[in-house]
């Protein structure tokens, strides 16, 4: 599975009123993570330790876990966290252990659960004060 996101940030012609203007401190902020394993309990640590301010948005791109529950858990808890969260999946996320699931069962279970907690999975336009960003998530897979 080959992942990623694209994010186009889009910007007005720089004046002196819009440079000042575009680092006020209610402007929205956009941050990206990726390769989280929350497996690993350290790495849940601090994802429970993320301190986010009002009106932040994050992007995961891919790689939480190959377990569906943890996937769950940390999808609820950035929920709460960041105002929107958009998500790919990562190669981990679809890793599967019994022959009962295929990879594409699994992905098409982890949307689901991403649509049901409010977790964004489709182009998203973010807008600001001063600029927007379009976020694209790119799924396709590989062997």
């Amino acid at each position: 599975f080959a992942f990623g996101l694209i994010a186009a940030v889009k910007r007005p012609i720089m004046n002196k009123s819009s440079m000042s203007s575009s680092f006020e401190s209610d402007e929205k902020r956009l941050f990206a993570i990726s390769d989280i394993h929350v497996d690993d309990e350290k790495n849940m640590r601090w994802v429970k330790n993320l301190a986010p301010k009002e009106g932040d948005c994050l992007i995961v791109a891919g790689d939480v876990s190959d377990r569906l529950e943890r996937i769950e858990a940390t999808f609820e808890l950035l929920k709460k966290k960041y105002s929107q969260v958009m998500y790919c999946p990562g190669n981990h996320c679809l890793w599967t252990t019994e022959e009962k699931e295929t990879s594409i069962e699994k992905f098409e279970k982890i949307m689901k659960l991403a649509e049901r907690i409010g977790i964004i999975t489709e182009i998203k336009v973010l807008k600001g004060k001063n600029r927007s960003c379009v976020v694209a998530p790119l799924q396709s897979w590989h062997h």
